[in-house]
C-alpha cells in the first residue's frame, strides 16, 4: 500500500510539473523560426552570357598584322624581359606584340625607323595588359560576391541555432525549476522520499539533455551554387566558364622559376587540404563536403559554410597575386620605353 500510495502521489506531481511547463512555456518560446525562408539569387554573382561570349574572343586572332616587321617579330622571341614578365605576356598573349617593339626599337635612328607604328604597338600592349588586370579584378569580384552570399547564408543559420539555444536554455530551466518544486512538494506531503527522489530525477535527465543538445546541435540550409567557380579549380577543365583564359593560363604557371615549382593551382590546393577545409582526407566529411563544394550545392551546416567561404577567400586571394606579374610586365615594358628613348635622343651641345 505505502509503495502504491508513493507512486500515485508521485504521478500527480509530475502531472503537476508538466502542466505547470506547459503554461509556462509558451510565454518563454522566441518565437524565432531557425528555418526561414530567404530568396537568393546566384545568379548575380556570375557573369552573363554576353561577357562569357567576349572573353572566348581572342584579340591575337583578331588583330593580325600582314607586314615585315610582324613577320620578323614572329621568328624570334622577346629578349630583353625578365623571366615573371614573359610568363604573364605568354598568358595574354602579347608575345608577338613585344617582339614587335623590340623589332621597331632596333630600327630608330635608321631609313626604317616608324615612330607612329612603334606608339601604336606600344599603346597595344598597354592596353592588352589593363585588360588583363580589370580580367583579374573581374574574377575576384565574382569569388567576392560568392564570399558574400556564403557567409549570410552562415548567419541565417547562426541566428537559428542561436535562437534554439535560447528556447532550450529556457525550457531546461523551467523543468529543473518545476522538478525542484515537484521534490519539494513531495517532501511536504506523505508521499516520502521516493516521489522526491523520482520526481529530482525525470527532472535532471530532461533539463541535461535539453541542455547538451542545444550546445551540439547544429541547423542545416539548402544552399545552391550551379554558377561554381570552386569547381573549375577542382576539375581543372580544358576551358574553364568562370575565369578568363589569361588568369586561368597565370594560374597554371609555376610560382617560381624552375621545374620543381608547383603552380598557383597546386599550391592553392594543397592549402585547402592542409588547412582542413575540406575535413580530415579520407574521411566521410572530406567526402561530404566535395560533393558539396565543387557541385551544385546542398544541405549545408555552419561549419560547411564557413569552409566553403574561406576556400573562396583563399582564391580570391590567389587570382588577386597575378596583378603583380601585371604590375611587373608593365614596368619593363615604361622602363625599356624610357631608356632607349633616352640613349636615342640626340647628345646636346655645348656652347
Amino acid at each position: 500500500m505505502a509503495i502504491g500510495s508513493t507512486i500515485a502521489s508521485a504521478s500527480k506531481l509530475i502531472e503537476g510539473v508538466l502542466v505547470c511547463i506547459l503554461i509556462t512555456g509558451c510565454a518563454f518560446t522566441t518565437g524565432v523560426d531557425d528555418r526561414r525562408r530567404y530568396l537568393d539569387d546566384e545568379r548575380r554573382c556570375a557573369p552573363t552570357d554576353g561577357d562569357l561570349a567576349l572573353r572566348r574572343v581572342s584579340l591575337t586572332d583578331i588583330d593580325t598584322a600582314d607586314d615585315r616587321v610582324a613577320r620578323m617579330a614572329e621568328a624570334r622571341a622577346p629578349n630583353s624581359f625578365s623571366w615573371r614578365a614573359m610568363q604573364a605576356a605568354h598568358a595574354i598573349e602579347i608575345l608577338p606584340l613585344l617582339s614587335r617593339i623590340e623589332v621597331l626599337e632596333e630600327r630608330r635612328g635608321t631609313a626604317l625607323a616608324n615612330q607612329t607604328q612603334l606608339n601604336t604597338v606600344r599603346n597595344e600592349v598597354l592596353g592588352r595588359i589593363m585588360l588583363a588586370m580589370s580580367e583579374v579584378s573581374s574574377t575576384a569580384g565574382k569569388a567576392a560576391c560568392e564570399i558574400e552570399r556564403t557567409y549570410q547564408a552562415a548567419d541565417r543559420l547562426r541566428a537559428g541555432e542561436q535562437a534554439r539555444v535560447k528556447q532550450q536554455t529556457l525550457w531546461a530551466i523551467i523543468i529543473g525549476a518545476a522538478a525542484a518544486m515537484a521534490a519539494g512538494g513531495a517532501t511536504l506531503s506523505d508521499a516520502g522520499s521516493p516521489a522526491e527522489g523520482l520526481a529530482s530525477l525525470i527532472g535532471g535527465l530532461v533539463a541535461g539533455a535539453l541542455g547538451v543538445t542545444a550546445l551540439y546541435q547544429e541547423g542545416e540550409e539548402t544552399f545552391t551554387h550551379s554558377n561554381n567557380i570552386l569547381s573549375e579549380v577542382w576539375l581543372h577543365p580544358d576551358q574553364p566558364r568562370y575565369i578568363p583564359p589569361s588568369i586561368w593560363l597565370l594560374l597554371k604557371q609555376p610560382v617560381a622559376e624552375g621545374s620543381e615549382s608547383k603552380s598557383y593551382l597546386e599550391e592553392l590546393m594543397a592549402s585547402w587540404r592542409q588547412e582542413g577545409r575540406l575535413g580530415t582526407p579520407g574521411s566521410k566529411i572530406e567526402q561530404k563536403r566535395r560533393d558539396l563544394f565543387f557541385g551544385s550545392g546542398g544541405s549545408y551546416t555552419t561549419s560547411d559554410l564557413v569552409a566553403r567561404a574561406q576556400m573562396l577567400d583563399m582564391l580570391r586571394a590567389t587570382i588577386l597575386i597575378m596583378n603583380q606579374h601585371m604590375e611587373r610586365l608593365i614596368r619593363e615594358v615604361m622602363i625599356q620605353t624610357a631608356v632607349r628613348k633616352q640613349s636615342w635622343s640626340p647628345t646636346p651641345k655645348n656652347p
